[in-house]
């Protein structure tokens, strides 16, 4: 038993012969109506709290969320930080202004 009350009704008809059916039109059957109630007389049995489980799902999946957003940050700041060092040598390997083109006659 669960520790919960029922309620269970219904409708019965008998023929003639003692045969029970639930739908008919012969005129030997009689009709009965019952009705039943179920308490259970033992204590409930202990429940899982599922709304603190759904709190701690909840609380689990923003903690991931927030390592996700914070590992996506990294990433871009290290890609950052690479174009900025491909930036930086490129200046080194090109030649300073100092120099002037002149035509060749």
């Amino acid at each position: 038993m669960d520790g919960s009350t029922k309620i269970e009704t219904g409708i019965v008809r008998t023929q003639q012969d003692g045969s029970t059916t639930i739908a008919t039109n012969k005129p030997n059957t009689q009709t009965g109506v019952y009705a039943r109630i179920v308490i259970p007389i033992d204590k409930p049995k202990s429940r899982i709290d599922c709304t603190e489980l759904y709190q701690l799902e909840l609380q689990r999946r923003r903690i991931e969320l927030q390592e996700l957003i914070a590992d996506a940050k990294d990433r871009e700041a290290d890609r950052e930080l690479k174009a900025q060092e491909r930036a930086q040598r490129k200046r080194e390997i090109e030649p300073s202004g100092g120099f002037e083109m002149v035509p060749l006659n």
